[in-house]
């Protein structure tokens, strides 16, 4: 029987919670830029100036009630994916994507006289249950 030190075991504990990690980080970073993907954009979406995409705010402990000019989805993605590094997650274990627009039932649900729903939050539900982690 072959013998295993406590150093074999934390080498296994240290590279095992960094996998983890990655994984929750990899799969965190997909959920929420796809649900920026289907926000109205900018310059495609008619009425779109950037300013849904750029009230997409990310927070450990509560919802941003501020409110941002603009932002394409590519520069929201970007800041999402350099927010959420492994060491976030490990200080805080969770994270909260909140938009406190007063229209963002309008892009989730109602729409407007030229588009439907958006519906970002529905899709991306939609979306990330036909995928496999």
């Amino acid at each position: 029987m072959a013998k295993i030190s406590f150093f074999d075991i934390d080498k296994w504990c240290e590279e095992t919670e960094k996998q983890l990690y990655t994984k929750v980080r990899l799969f965190t970073i997909d959920v929420l830029s796809t649900c920026v993907r289907f926000s109205p954009e900018i310059n495609v979406a008619p009425y779109s100036k950037g300013h849904f995409i750029a009230n997409w705010h990310l927070s450990p402990t509560k919802t941003r009630f501020t409110t941002s000019a603009s932002a394409t989805a590519a520069q929201k993605i970007a800041e999402i994916e350099s927010t959420l590094t492994i060491a976030y997650f490990k200080q805080y274990n969770v994270v909260h994507m909140t938009n406190s627009l007063d229209y963002a039932d309008k892009v989730e649900n109602k729409g407007w006289v030229k588009t439907g729903a958006y519906a970002p939050i529905a899709k991306t539900v939609a979306e990330i249950r036909t995928k496999n982690f």
